[in-house]
């Protein structure tokens, strides 16, 4: 649901998600069978993308709040705190977003800010250079080699999938 009011300058967005359907798995799997799934089989990260058309450039550049108290700017493929080798992997350019992700245009004064209902992980300019995306979920059969080493299958205390339907408010 895209809510506008001639009252705000906000854009509303409802976002409602049903269940994420994966194959089910029993027991541990080892990295080489888990390699050999199919996309199917592993799980989905479902992503809400946001695609500027009008020749916006974010410079790879994006402002995050992910502390909780202010705004920090974060460049697409480059750390201040380490020196970075860059790689394929676009998972090492999602941060986590506590409140707001926020974007401008190099060529004109235009800025979107994107404020959440939750914390997610986020990422910009990994588009052409002018899209906001957010991740909205994650499910994963095994382990993928990538962080923690359990799956990510996310049950309530009576082993229900909590991910059934989710519905997170977005503002622009």
């Amino acid at each position: 649901m895209i809510e506008l009011s001639s009252l705000s300058e906000f854009i509303k967005f409802d976002v409602v998600m049903n269940e994420i359907p994966i194959a089910k798995m029993v027991g541990e799997i080892l990295d080489s069978e888990y390699a050999a799934m199919s996309e199917h089989e592993r799980g989905k990260d479902v992503v809400m993308n946001w695609e500027f058309l009008d020749g916006f450039n974010t410079d790879h550049n994006m402002w995050i709040d992910f502390n909780g108290l202010d705004m920090q700017q974060k460049r697409l493929w480059e750390r201040k705190e380490f020196k970075y080798n860059k790689t394929e992997n676009i998972a090492s350019n999602f941060y986590p977003v506590t409140s707001a992700i926020a974007i401008r245009d190099k060529n004109s004064s235009k800025q979107v800010t994107v404020m959440t209902d939750r914390s997610q992980a986020g990422s910009a300019g990994l588009r052409k250079s002018r899209n906001i995306e957010l991740m909205q979920n994650r499910r994963l059969n095994g382990h993928d080699s990538y962080g923690i080493s359990d799956h990510v299958d996310e049950r309530d205390a009576s082993n229900i999938y909590r991910g059934e339907q989710t519905k997170a408010t977005y503002y622009m």
